[in-house]
């Protein structure tokens, strides 16, 4: 379960398969989690990086699936 430390409520699954990258090809594994009280954003990652490909990257990237950390 994840909790949204604003309003100490359930996040519930907003959207799945989600890459998060770190660098160029740096990748996690994620599911994005929302608030349904105050609308805040969380993604729950694995705990193990893999490799990214960069057309893995360009088709999650045109899916809105991606979110880049610098």
């Amino acid at each position: 379960m994840i909790v949204c430390t604003n309003c100490r409520k359930e996040m519930v699954c907003s959207r799945t398969g989600v890459l998060v990258l770190f660098g160029t090809n740096h990748a996690y594994a994620g599911d994005e989690f929302q608030c349904a009280d105050c609308g805040s954003f969380a993604i729950s990652t694995n705990s193990n990086s893999h490799q990214a490909s960069p057309l893995s990257i360009e088709a999650k990237r045109s899916q809105n699936r991606l979110l880049e950390m610098g």
